[in-house]
């Protein structure tokens, strides 16, 4: 997996690429250089990750678009929606679907949010720290998920 952008914004350098147009320049040469998936994150065009649909469907046609065949993900966090009672919200409003997104579950609401996700038909990437400031709360809410889960 390659990630064309991360969490790096326009402030990190001109070589950082933020539109959609960029990241699927970045993705078409990574595809090429032998990358099976694709991990972008979405930005409006002030540079602020979002989730929301105006801004998650364009860059993902765009990349389907530009013949980027690969599974395409998207990382599903705090950093692109403080608020995560309004993550469920903004996926179900998706109308372009990754085929992956990355669910940190060292963050609130991972669990439910992992649900509407698999709900859409996306796939889950769920990471969870081990070890660290966050201590084994994210391991743990992890585990519980997956317990629930046949």
């Amino acid at each position: 997996m390659v990630s064309v952008n991360g969490t790096r914004g326009a402030a990190n350098g001109p070589a950082v690429p933020m539109s959609p147009r960029d990241l699927a320049e970045s993705a078409v040469r990574a595809v090429a250089a032998g990358a099976a998936e694709v991990l972008v994150h979405p930005r409006t065009p002030c540079g602020r990750e979002s989730l929301s649909p105006r801004v998650v469907g364009p860059v993902l046609e765009v990349l389907r678009g530009a013949g980027v065949r690969v599974p395409l993900a998207v990382p599903v966090s705090i950093g692109a929606e403080p608020d995560p009672a309004e993550w469920s919200a903004r996926v179900g409003a998706w109308t372009v679907l990754p085929d992956r997104a990355v669910v940190h579950f060292a963050e609130p609401g991972a669990a439910g949010l992992a649900e509407a996700l698999l709900a859409r038909g996306v796939r889950v990437d769920a990471a969870a720290p081990l070890g660290g400031p966050a201590g084994p709360e994210p391991l743990e809410r992890l585990r519980a998920w997956l317990v629930r889960r046949p």
